[in-house]
């Protein structure tokens, strides 16, 4: 992943949902209840992104910025209450 400081000033480091998600599907393979709600929120997103996927980028940040946002929101609220402490899920609580 890129730091800060390899960016130029007007680009924005995101994180790749696909790399997020195959932390969480590594869990998942162990039987974790919580590791496959994430993923399914996760799934979600991906859908947002394939029906956007083609479209002007004007109509992509519309769509993001409506249907994604909320969601990102809802998806770290998920993992904050259910991952508080290590031992909540042992490796989930590292992923986040």
């Amino acid at each position: 992943m890129l730091t800060a400081c390899l960016l130029p000033a007007n680009v924005a480091g995101v994180f790749c949902w696909a790399y997020v998600r195959r932390k969480f599907h590594d869990v998942h393979l162990t039987g974790s209840p919580l590791a496959k709600e994430a993923l399914d929120r996760i799934g979600s997103l991906f859908d947002i992104e394939r029906a956007a996927n083609g479209l002007p980028p004007d109509m992509r940040r519309h769509i993001r910025q409506s249907r994604a946002a909320p969601l990102v929101d809802e998806l770290a609220g998920f993992l904050d209450s259910g991952l508080r402490y290590p031992s909540a899920e042992g490796r989930l609580f590292w992923i986040v």
